[in-house]
């Protein structure tokens, strides 16, 4: 069956948990809170900075890292305006 047949374009609608790095936790906590009404749900303890958000099914994990690489990166902000990577 090709991908491009209408059954399988709605196939998937949900991608469940998916884990996104910050580099300020809080910011991109408030940035989930405001634009998609997210909320706070129980996270894990690790051994570095998390925090699990729902969305109704969906579930996101923000986490930060010292030693994840950005290049390139384009990170949108509240304004509306681009935050680009070193």
């Amino acid at each position: 069956m090709a991908l491009n047949q209408p059954h399988w374009r709605h196939a998937c609608n949900l991608v469940h948990p998916v884990s996104v790095h910050a580099n300020d936790l809080d910011q991109s906590v408030a940035f989930y809170e405001q634009l998609f009404g997210m909320r706070r749900i129980a996270s894990p303890t690790f051994a570095f900075p998390v925090q699990w958000l729902r969305l109704r099914r969906q579930q996101l994990h923000l986490f930060v890292r010292s030693n994840v690489q950005l290049d390139g990166a384009r990170i949108p902000r509240l304004d509306g305006g681009i935050v680009a990577a070193a």
